[in-house]
């Protein structure tokens, strides 16, 4: 399948807004989890938050990497930035759920996690809209560059 760069944008923005869905549903789970002290909602929403995240790279990987690096002469080093950003993110993926099994018992402590991931997802996620998705980068336009003195 192969989908153009705004197509590819399209796609990767689409896959951001499900995220954002799940983050709010963890925020309502961080409200229950603090007036009732029972983080099982929690506790259920993480790990398949941390699927979904792993999935989204894994996407990233195979539809917005591809077209980094051939959108201008910059694209290898952005494939190559974007690359080591996915390895630092999955490694904080599986330190998370490791952290998930050894914590899980304590709400307050599970609660406290939940918010430390949703800021990093969301700071991911706006650094990644600003700077590899913006609309200017990833367009189906034809720049043409003139050589001519």
């Amino acid at each position: 399948m192969d989908l153009s760069p705004r197509e590819v944008r399209e796609v990767v923005l689409a896959d951001h807004a499900a995220l954002r869905v799940r983050l709010e549903l963890l925020r309502r789970a961080i409200r229950v989890a603090d007036q009732s002290g029972d983080a099982s909602a929690l506790l259920e929403l993480l790990p398949s938050l941390l699927d979904h995240l792993s999935a989204h790279l894994g996407l990233e990987d195979q539809l917005l990497g591809p077209t980094l690096a051939t959108i201008d002469a910059w694209g290898p080093e952005r494939e190559k930035r974007m690359r080591a950003e996915h390895h630092s993110q999955r490694e904080w993926i599986k330190t998370s759920r490791a952290w998930l099994e050894s914590h899980g018992d304590d709400a307050s402590e599970v609660t406290t996690q939940a918010l430390v991931m949703i800021g990093r997802i969301e700071e991911d996620m706006e650094h990644e809209e600003a700077e590899v998705l913006d609309p200017q980068l990833l367009t189906d336009a034809v720049i043409h560059v003139d050589f001519s003195g």
